[in-house]
C-alpha cells in the first residue's frame, strides 16, 4: 500500500506579529522566522496593510514599522499569496477573478522599494534600486486599502440585509429576537448565504444548495467571523463599518480555504470570534514557536 505523503503546514502572519517582534526586540523570534522562512507565506493583505501603516504611522514609529516591513519581506521569500479575492476565486470556486488585483511582481516590488526609504517624509520619492531608480506608489497602496474597506462594508451590509429579511423581528421582544439571530448564524442557511456572497464577489453565480454546502467548510472561519460581527451589529449596535480591523480580518481568514495554511495572530479578540479554528488553524505566537521548533 502506498503511503499518503504528509503535507507540511505553512503559516501566514498577521500584521501585528511583524510589529511585535521588532518592538519587543525579540531576536530569538526573528531568528526563528528566518530559519523557517520556507514554511512561511506572505499575503497581499499583509503587504498592503504594512506599507499603508508605514505611510500613516506617527513619524516617531517609522523605524519600527520599517523593521516590520523588512521582516515581512524576508518571510515573503517563502512565497507571496495573491489578493484574497483572487485566492478564493481559484481555490474555492475554481475560476479566475475578473477584476484587476495587484500582481505578485507588483507586491514584491512594493516591498523592495519600501525598505529603502530612510524616513516617512521620503516615501514616494525616488530611491536607488540596483543600477537605477524607483518610486513607491503610495497612492496605489492607499487605493488598494480603500477598495478592500469598501468591498468589505458593501458585502457585510448585503449579508445583514439578507439576514433581516429572513428573520423579521415583528413583535418579538429584543431578547428573544437576539436569540433567534444568534441561532440563525449557526444554521446551514447562513453558511450558504455567506458562500453565495463570496461567490458573487468573484463573479461566480448559479451554485446549488448542494454545491454551497460542499464549499462552506473551506470558508468556515471567515463565515463564522462575519456571522459574529453581524450578530453584534443587530443585537448590540456594533458599528462594523467603523472598524478598520474587521476589513483586514475577513481577508486574512479567507486564506484558510487552503487546508495547508494556518493563520498566526496576536489578536485575542479575533481568535475568540473563530472558535471553530482557534488553537488549530488560527493560532498565536507561542503556538507557532512550538510548531516550528518541533518541526510539525
Amino acid at each position: 500500500m502506498n503511503e499518503v505523503p504528509c503535507v507540511k503546514e505553512h503559516f501566514y502572519l498577521d500584521t501585528n506579529v511583524y510589529w511585535r517582534l521588532p518592538e519587543n526586540n525579540d531576536q530569538n523570534g526573528i531568528a526563528l522566522l528566518k530559519r523557517n522562512r520556507k514554511r512561511l507565506r506572505l499575503t497581499a493583505t499583509t503587504i498592503i496593510e504594512l506599507i499603508e501603516d508605514l505611510h500613516t504611522c506617527a513619524p516617531a514609529r517609522f523605524d519600527l514599522h520599517k523593521k516590520a516591513v523588512e521582516l515581512a519581506r524576508d518571510a515573503g521569500k517563502g512565497g507571496i499569496l495573491p489578493a484574497s479575492s483572487e485566492f478564493v476565486a481559484r481555490r474555492v470556486f475554481n475560476t479566475s477573478f475578473g477584476n484587476a488585483t495587484p500582481s505578485i511582481q507588483t507586491l514584491r516590488r512594493c516591498l523592495d522599494l519600501a525598505v529603502r526609504y530612510r524616513s516617512q517624509g521620503e516615501l514616494g520619492g525616488p530611491v536607488r534600486v540596483g543600477a537605477g531608480w524607483g518610486r513607491l506608489d503610495v497612492a496605489f497602496v492607499a487605493r488598494q486599502m480603500q477598495q478592500m474597506r469598501s468591498d468589505h462594508v458593501q458585502q457585510v451590509r448585503a449579508y445583514k440585509s439578507t439576514a433581516l429579511a429572513q428573520n423579521p423581528k415583528g413583535t418579538l421582544p429584543d431578547d428573544q429576537y437576539c436569540q433567534r439571530i444568534t441561532s440563525y448564524y449557526k444554521t446551514p442557511e447562513w453558511k450558504r448565504s455567506y458562500v453565495r456572497g463570496a461567490a458573487r464577489g468573484v463573479g461566480c453565480s448559479g451554485l446549488s444548495d448542494a454545491q454551497l454546502d460542499q464549499l462552506a467548510p473551506l470558508l468556515q472561519a471567515a463565515c463564522e467571523f462575519v456571522g459574529t460581527i453581524l450578530r453584534q451589529s443587530i443585537c448590540e449596535g456594533y458599528r462594523y463599518w467603523k472598524k478598520a480591523n474587521d476589513v483586514m480580518d475577513q481577508h486574512h481568514l479567507q486564506y484558510l480555504c487552503d487546508p495547508t495554511l494556518t493563520f498566526v495572530t496576536e489578536d485575542g479578540k479575533l481568535r475568540s470570534k473563530v472558535s471553530v479554528h482557534a488553537g488549530q488553524r488560527v493560532i498565536g505566537w507561542p503556538e507557532l514557536e512550538d510548531r516550528l521548533q518541533s518541526g510539525k
